[in-house]
């Protein structure tokens, strides 16, 4: 291999990754990619379901202590919409 062929395989390589790179981080600001997390369902606070109706807005329907709550989950915080016993 010479140095021009190196030098041709970098410079399609180099722009690929890169934008690559660029287009994860958006999809993940946006919401349309979640790095996956790990879940532990053994204390007192259990996810029972999440649904997305509008983009930015979360409902999650947890089990905490015994009881069911629906959570409003957005980026101005979380409001419990209904408690069931």
């Amino acid at each position: 291999m010479t140095a021009t062929d190196y030098l041709s395989r970098l410079a399609l390589a180099l722009p690929l990754v890169l934008a690559l790179a660029v287009a994860a981080i958006f999809a993940m600001k946006r919401g349309w990619l979640r790095l996956p997390t790990r879940t532990a369902d053994t204390g007192l606070l259990r996810t029972l379901a999440t649904l997305t109706p509008v983009p930015g807005v979360r409902l999650v329907a947890v089990e905490f202590d015994g009881r069911r709550v629906l959570l409003a989950v957005s980026k101005n915080g979380v409001t419990p919409i209904e408690v069931a016993p």
